[in-house]
């Protein structure tokens, strides 16, 4: 081969080499996740936040609260908070909350409606629920629909109510939360009440009642809330049969 042909070939094939090497490079720097270019890329859920980025995607609407201060006795107070989350696809596990002096803290679903009961020995006069922190999260691997408690047999005499909740899912619970309202013919609420139900199996019913100091007069209809914690892996004893632990399967 001519030496000169040999040469442009030489050269040609460097800057082909180089050319590919440019594209390739911005190719590969527009789908990467380099969550620090405020732009949606590489993966992420969101803008610079998710994937395989440290940041947690923030949930864009805000979560829906109202408060109902009831006086069950001197210096006796229940407190119900209702909390809608909006956002159908994010959650949270641990929601930092006050109430006035009342700081606690909740965890709720994807889409979930749901009902805080607190208690105070002193009048609460402040009736805005207000958010400190949370941390939302994606259930990445599952739909919340997949797990369902039904309530049945629910009985209320006076001073109590009893019922039976039934675990409608393939996931043992270690922990599973009750809420308890009680309404007077107009709809308003004369009553709450909580529980905790431990180890909740799958395909399995537990009895469970609560009880209120004195009787409460009025009531025309209940409400019973069961829910549990999907984002905290160590609520969830086996799924299946197995011994395995949920976090496995669960990506954090």
């Amino acid at each position: 081969m001519d030496p000169r042909k040999k040469k442009q070939l030489i050269y040609g094939s460097i800057y082909i080499l180089i050319i590919a090497g440019i594209i390739s490079g911005i190719y590969f720097y527009k789908t990467r996740p380099t969550c620090f270019d405020a732009v949606q890329n590489g993966g992420e859920q969101g803008i610079d936040c998710g994937g395989k980025c440290a940041q947690v995607c923030r949930i864009t609407v805000p979560l829906q609260t109202s408060v109902k201060v009831l006086k069950i006795g001197e210096g006796d107070y229940d407190i119900l908070a209702r909390v809608t989350n909006p956002n159908q696809e994010y959650g949270s596990g641990d929601v930092k909350f006050s109430i006035g002096d009342i700081s606690s803290d909740f965890y709720i679903l994807p889409g979930q409606t749901k009902y805080l009961i607190l208690r105070s020995n002193s009048e609460v006069t402040e009736t805005q629920l207000n958010i400190k922190n949370a941390e939302w999260e994606k259930l990445n691997l599952f739909n919340s629909q997949d797990v369902k408690f039904i309530v049945k047999n629910t009985l209320f005499k006076g001073s109590e109510l009893e019922a039976i909740v039934f675990n409608d899912s393939d996931f043992d619970f270690d922990t599973v939360d009750v809420a308890v309202m009680l309404y007077d013919e107009q709809g308003n609420v004369v009553g709450v009440n909580s529980t905790v139900v431990n180890t909740l199996l799958s395909r399995t019913e537990r009895y469970f009642k609560v009880i209120w100091p004195q009787p409460i007069t009025g009531v025309s209809r209940t409400e019973v809330e069961v829910s549990t914690n999907l984002f905290k892996n160590s609520n969830f004893i086996k799924r299946y049969g197995t011994q395995e632990k949920f976090q496995e399967y669960y990506p954090n």
